[in-house]
């Protein structure tokens, strides 16, 4: 179904969610005391969904609310095309 989609709208953009978890209450104080900003502590990103690299997406870039869900947004290269 993903295959289809891709070929149909190839410019199509998905997105998963970043495993992990969250802020401790020390990062959320540090954070909020303006000591650290929101990059310096962001879990560091995971694998890379397998099921969407082995379609041929790559990752355009990455959505996280300090402290709070993450989310990777997915589309395939320019002139790309889905893994057959």
């Amino acid at each position: 179904m993903l295959e289809q989609q891709l070929q149909r709208a190839p410019r199509t953009l998905i997105v998963s969610p970043i495993g992990g978890r969250g802020w401790s209450s020390a990062q959320w104080l540090t954070y909020l005391q303006g000591r650290a900003t929101a990059e310096e502590l962001t879990r560091p990103q995971g694998p890379a969904d397998s099921t969407l690299s082995a379609a041929g997406l790559v990752t355009r870039f990455q959505v996280e609310r300090p402290g709070g869900r993450g989310y990777l947004v997915w589309q395939l290269p320019v002139g790309g095309s889905p893994s057959p």
